[in-house]
């Protein structure tokens, strides 16, 4: 029988999905490469789910601003992602749990039948 402790790694994924954002951004052979082309994209997908006047007042704070402006500009949209990817693992952990606890309980009762014989 497993439990949500022994599923705790999946934890895990929910600080790995920040780490590329927290890259620096990086210009090699003329291409941007690292974590600013994902903050900006980020940042754009937060503008659209924001009303226009708040939307124009985030932009400006996230183009206007240095690096750690934008590091504290993307939260809120790593925040969502981080939302999402919990349910995922909510979801396919209670599903990894259910499913692995009725195996366990199948091949523990047909043992029990087995030995009554």
């Amino acid at each position: 029988m497993i439990n949500w402790w022994n599923l705790r790694g999946l934890f895990l994924l929910l600080f790995l999905a920040w780490l590329p954002f927290m890259l620096p951004t990086l210009n090699i052979k003329g291409v941007w490469v690292g974590g600013g082309v994902l903050r900006e994209w980020v940042a754009g997908y937060f503008l659209l789910l924001l009303p226009y006047p708040q939307s124009l007042e985030y932009k400006s704070y996230f183009m206007g601003g240095d690096a750690f402006s934008e590091y504290v500009a993307v939260i809120p949209g790593l925040l969502i992602i981080t939302l999402v990817i919990l349910w995922v693992i909510y979801i396919a952990g209670t599903l990894t749990i259910m499913i692995q606890n009725w195996i366990t309980k199948t091949n523990q009762n047909s043992l029990r039948k087995s030995l009554k014989r």
